[in-house]
């Protein structure tokens, strides 16, 4: 059996910009290391995910989302 990756924890840093229209979503690992997206409000979480899934350098099947302790 492989391991599954360890839930990342996905906290909204809502910050608008000058147009209002996008957000910076702030991704952090276990390990405490921070990754960024800044992205449009209407962009799908799934390209987010997949996206971080992409630049850790492992499957999309292999990390959960948890927003503030809560699977989702």
């Amino acid at each position: 059996m492989s391991e599954s990756a360890p839930a990342p924890d996905v906290k909204p840093d809502v910050k608008p910009d000058a147009d209002g229209n996008t957000i910076t979503i702030r991704v952090r690992d276990q390990t405490g290391e921070e990754t960024f997206f800044k992205v449009k409000k209407s962009t799908r979480m799934e390209k987010v995910f997949t996206t971080y899934a992409q630049r850790k350098g492992v499957a999309v099947s292999c990390s959960r989302p948890d927003w503030r302790g809560n699977l989702f």
